[in-house]
């Protein structure tokens, strides 16, 4: 057996790989970075969508009124209220968009046939904004109850 007939990698072979994948690490992390800040901010748009769309479904199925209340400065929490026992919701530490923080300008209710009002009589009805680092959604709730994201 000469040392010709030998396999394996050399240690200058290993080092030459580690550095490659080294920077290849370096150029795809700020990538990484803002793709997971906005596939948070997504996530978080839509848990609140799909919470909206839960309300006005169980004040259908329930024959009440359901509201959802959102604070009007940034925050992290808000509140369920399908049965008289109001839940709060926090999307950071509950759900871990821990960078998301949101807002809106109205609380929408439910009525038992899907329409949703708010206490001013607008429309939209209400408009959730969440933020993050990677920018801002909106979650809109027209008077018919119908919930969109852009």
């Amino acid at each position: 057996m000469g040392i010709l007939s030998m396999k394996g990698l050399t240690l200058v072979e290993l080092m030459v790989v580690m550095v490659i994948l080294g920077i290849m690490a370096s150029v795809l992390y700020p990538d990484y970075k803002s793709y997971m800040l906005q596939r948070r901010l997504n996530g978080a748009a839509l848990t609140v969508s799909l919470d909206l769309m839960l309300a006005r479904a169980q004040a259908i199925s329930m024959n009440r009124e359901v509201s959802v209340i959102f604070p009007t400065s940034p925050s992290s929490q808000y509140t369920y209220d399908a049965n008289g026992n109001a839940k709060t919701k926090n999307i950071q530490t509950a759900l871990g968009y821990y960078d998301v923080t949101l807002s809106a300008d109205n609380n929408p209710i439910f009525s038992s046939r899907g329409i949703a009002r708010n206490a001013a009589g607008t429309n939209p009805v209400a408009t959730v904004t969440l933020r993050n680092p990677a920018g801002s959604k909106a979650v809109t709730v027209n008077i018919a109850g119908y919930v969109t994201t852009n």
